[in-house]
C-alpha cells in the first residue's frame, strides 16, 4: 500500500471494473448489430424480387415518375421537382396560389390540368406498380380550409380516391407538396386444395 495515498488502490480497482464493464457492453452491442444485420438481410432476401425483375421495376418506376413530373410541370411551370432516395418517390412542390384560387375557393385550372396529366401518366404504369399520392400542406389552417377542394379536384382529374391522402407536412410557408410514391404490387398467392 502506498504511504502517500491509501485510497489509490481502491480508485484503480474501480477504474478497472468500469473499463471491463464498458468492454463487455461494447462487445454485446457489436454482437447485436451483427445479428440485426443478418436478420435484415435475411428478410430482404426472402421478400426481394429477382434481380431482373427488380431492375425492370426500378426502370418502370423511374419512367413513370419522369412522365408524372414532366406532365405536371407543363401545367404548372413553378413546380419544383425532387426525387427522394430509393427512386420510387417524387415530390412536387409549388406555391399554394398556383393550386388554389382563394377568391373562388376552387382549384386552379392549371392545377386541374396538372392532375389530369399526372393521372394520364399513372395510367400508363405497369400493372404490377401501385401508386399513392399525398397532398401535403405546410399550414394546418390552410389544409383544413382547402384540403377537400383539392381532394375533389384530384378525384375528378382521375386520381383514385383510395390512393389519395391529404395532410400537413414540413415545408416553406404558402407551399403545397404532392408526394407520388410507386411500389411493386405483390400478387396474391393461391393456396392449393391438397392436404396441409
Amino acid at each position: 500500500m502506498p504511504a502517500g495515498n491509501p485510497s489509490l488502490p481502491t480508485f484503480v480497482s474501480l477504474m478497472l471494473m468500469i473499463t471491463t464493464f464498458m468492454i463487455v457492453l461494447t462487445s454485446i452491442s457489436l454482437h447485436e448489430n451483427t445479428r440485426m444485420r443478418a436478420l435484415i438481410t435475411g428478410v430482404r432476401d426472402t421478400f426481394a424480387l429477382t434481380s431482373g425483375e427488380g431492375a425492370a421495376s426500378a426502370e418502370a418506376q423511374s419512367k413513370t415518375l419522369g412522365a408524372v413530373a414532366n406532365g405536371f410541370r407543363q401545367a404548372i411551370p413553378l413546380t419544383e421537382v425532387e426525387t427522394a432516395s430509393g427512386g420510387n418517390r417524387l415530390i412536387l412542390t409549388m406555391p399554394i396560389s398556383s393550386a388554389i384560387d382563394t377568391t373562388a375557393e376552387t382549384a386552379t385550372i392549371e392545377f386541374e390540368r396538372g392532375l389530369q396529366a399526372m393521372a394520364a401518366a399513372l395510367e400508363k404504369r405497369p400493372a404490377d406498380l401501385r401508386y399513392e399520392l399525398e397532398l401535403r400542406f405546410s399550414d394546418g389552417a390552410v389544409a383544413s380550409t382547402y384540403a377537400g377542394i383539392l381532394a375533389t379536384a384530384a378525384s375528378a382529374g382521375g386520381i383514385v380516391p383510395a390512393q389519395l391522402f391529404v395532410g400537413t407536412g414540413p415545408g416553406a410557408p404558402e407551399t403545397l407538396s404532392l408526394l407520388v410514391r410507386l411500389d411493386p404490387q405483390v400478387a396474391p398467392t393461391t393456396s392449393g386444395s391438397g392436404a396441409p
